[in-house]
């Protein structure tokens, strides 16, 4: 990670901090602990600053996450914030900690490299995104450019790269999906997209039966026939009917 600067305060109280890094947080041993309404009337000024203080915002509900728990999602109410937007701030947030953040790099290129972060499983990825974002300052690499990197670090194709499936077996076609649904399942939990999550579920047992039924055939034994599986509505299509 870079140095971290002295950054001028854009917004301050007693117990927290914001600059273009996001907020900092004062705790310890009396320090002054707020209550909900000043961590609501805190946040309805981070919103007041606009979009371009997406570290602020996110780590302001993280806070209030932490320590309110579900009662956080009344700061949302009557807000200027789409709540998909919002969880989109936090998830990047709670992948970067304040201390990964790279000093003068758009927020948009950390959100680009966020997936390599935050993976118990692969501390590895760690490693390399925290490197990427170093290049990304160093080399004033796009956003794209770190978006493909990213995906170059975890194992992922770039989205949109043609997949010439006729050169495939049927096996590798169905592990192929299977990944990247589940790829894309993990990333929707964190967001709490939970409808769209269900939706991928189906698509998800679906293709487990694909790939048993060609194990099956590769074996000698006969395919077992099966309904397919009624895909989850969303709750958009559920009030059109």
């Amino acid at each position: 990670m870079s140095e971290q600067l002295d950054l001028f305060p854009i917004l301050s109280s007693p117990w927290c901090e914001l600059d273009v890094q996001g907020y900092r947080f004062m705790t310890g041993h009396g320090k002054p602990v707020p209550d909900f309404e000043e961590v609501g009337m805190l946040f309805a000024k981070t919103l007041e600053l606009g979009d371009s203080y997406q570290w602020g915002i996110g780590d302001l509900y993280r806070y209030a996450e932490d320590r309110f728990g579900e009662q956080a999602a009344q700061l949302v109410e009557a807000k200027r914030i789409r709540p998909k937007t919002l969880m989109n701030f936090v998830y990047v947030c709670r992948r970067l900690p304040r201390p990964k953040r790279v000093d003068g790099l758009p927020f948009s290129h950390h959100a680009a490299a966020a997936a390599c972060f935050g993976d118990p499983a692969h501390p590895d990825w760690e490693e390399a995104g925290q490197a990427l974002l170093e290049e990304a300052l160093a080399k004033g690499l796009t956003e794209d450019e770190v978006t493909e990197r990213s995906q170059q670090i975890r194992g992922v194709e770039p989205q949109g790269e043609a997949v010439n499936f006729e050169k495939r077996a049927p096996a590798d076609r169905v592990a192929w999906l299977v990944t990247k649904v589940q790829n894309l399942q993990k990333d929707l939990q964190e967001l709490e997209w939970d409808p769209e999550v269900a939706l991928l579920q189906s698509a998800l047992d679906q293709l487990h039966l694909t790939a048993e039924s060609i194990k099956n055939r590769a074996i000698g034994e006969p395919a077992e026939t099966s309904t397919p599986a009624q895909p989850h509505l969303l709750p958009e299509d559920e009030e059109e009917e």
